[in-house]
């Protein structure tokens, strides 16, 4: 199966760019309507992670209905149900990535003042002064925009680790278990360099129509990558046909029903993974919006803050998962529960730390800003670079503990339920 695995990576790399560079433009589109940096920034990555959360469990339950082997299945069975997931995965990315940026084309026009501009204009006069219902209208408007993007960026991290992960784990489960680790931690590092190129280049240089273009035309490409590994790999389903594979899987569906149901019926233990995860998505959603509200007004331009802020995160968080491979190198399965309370126990700690500390010495960052300002006064990207550096020293430990524990998160759960 040739370059599967490198195209496999480097088209969650590319979507993770081009995701946050939408995120980016469709934050300033939003603050166009809304009159709120931070309403835009909270309301756009709430409805990021619930699409996305959304979309990977809807993908992950089809894939366990529909294409799992029965219990006891043959070798030549399990083959051709992989030929069937193959030909599926790869059409079903593809027409993903490709919907994805068509979609992306027309939020300039969905997020204008002419579209939802006008329905939220005769909405407010129905609601009058109630901050708490205006700030649902808006997140309710902006979510009906926005929801299928994101369900589709969602609906393509299963599928991808199912494509990258099944042929690794007939070799090493341990290979099986880290495929989706660092699968994420790829779509993550794409999203740092997303939201550096989005927030310092495409939309101070062209603009948000053009940046969302470019974006677009990423996603295009990723379509053509994906294309590009069907035309290459015929030995990923030789000798499929999509009508019997369609009968196969209505079929095979029917047959793995009642296995899929009780696969679905976990123990205890992956409830409190799956508690966890929840957790660590909340806590990640909330320090996102305090961070960026803080740094707003000790860095200046809240678009910018909200860029090193979203950059830094996700660059703690990629890096964290990253370093899981090495640490299964040197910690056993067994005892990696224990590791992911001690993970746990300092993440709280370092968030309590950078608590105290942003409450207590705002004065050290305006102090290190004015400083560098002056020194680079006619250099801004070193005062950019500044400012990044100043704020990944108090965030970054923070998310790279949090992406550590996301990656042994992933790690145990695919242990547990081998999907």
């Amino acid at each position: 199966m040739r370059y599967l695995k490198t195209i496999c990576f480097t088209a969650f790399f590319l979507s993770g760019l081009a995701s946050i560079v939408y995120e980016l433009t469709w934050i300033r589109l939003l603050r166009n309507i809304f009159g709120s940096d931070s309403l835009a920034f909270s309301s756009l990555l709430t409805i990021f992670i619930c699409g996305i959360a959304s979309g990977t469990f809807i993908s992950g339950r089809m894939i366990k209905k529909y294409f799992s082997a029965p219990t006891g299945a043959s070798d030549e069975l399990i083959a051709a149900i992989d030929k069937v997931k193959n030909f599926f995965f790869i059409l079903a990315y593809g027409l993903i990535e490709f919907t994805v940026g068509i979609y992306a084309l027309l939020t300039p026009f969905l997020l204008s003042e002419e579209s939802i501009g006008s329905i939220w204009i005769n909405i407010s006069h129905l609601l009058g002064e109630n901050i708490i219902l205006i700030s649902l209208a808006k997140f309710f408007i902006a979510g009906v925009v926005l929801i299928l993007p994101t369900l589709l960026l969602g609906l393509s991290y299963p599928i991808l680790v199912e494509l990258v992960t099944n042929n690794e784990a007939k070799n090493s489960s341990s290979k099986y278990k880290l495929g989706s680790s660092n699968l994420y931690a790829t779509n993550t590092l794409g999203s740092i360099f997303g939201s550096i190129l989005g927030g310092f280049v495409l939309i101070p240089s062209f603009g948000l129509k053009t940046s969302i273009l470019i974006a677009t035309l990423v996603n295009f490409f990723i379509t053509f990558i994906v294309y590009f590994l069907n035309r290459s790999n015929k030995e990923l389903f030789e000798g499929f046909k999509i009508k019997e594979g369609l009968e196969f899987v209505v079929k095979n569906a029917h047959e793995v029903k009642e296995k899929a149901l009780a696969e679905i019926k976990k123990g205890p233990q992956f409830w409190i993974l799956v508690i966890i995860g929840v957790i660590l998505g909340f806590s990640n959603l909330g320090l996102e919006v305090i961070w960026n509200k803080i740094f707003a007004l000790i860095i200046g331009s809240s678009v910018y803050s909200a860029t090193i802020v979203i950059s830094v995160v996700l660059a703690g968080i990629s890096f964290g998962a990253y370093s899981l491979n090495y640490f299964t190198d040197k910690i056993h399965d067994k005892d990696l529960d224990r590791f992911l309370s001690l993970n746990i126990s300092l993440f709280a700690i370092a968030i309590f730390l950078s608590t105290v500390f942003l409450n207590n010495c705002p004065w050290f960052f305006l102090q290190v800003n004015e400083f560098f300002s002056d020194l680079f006064a006619e250099q801004d990207w070193l005062i950019n670079l500044t400012k990044y550096i100043t704020v990944s020293s108090i965030i970054f430990p923070v998310t790279f503990l949090e992406g550590l524990a996301y990656a042994i998160v992933l790690y145990k759960a695919s242990e547990v339920s081998k999907a």
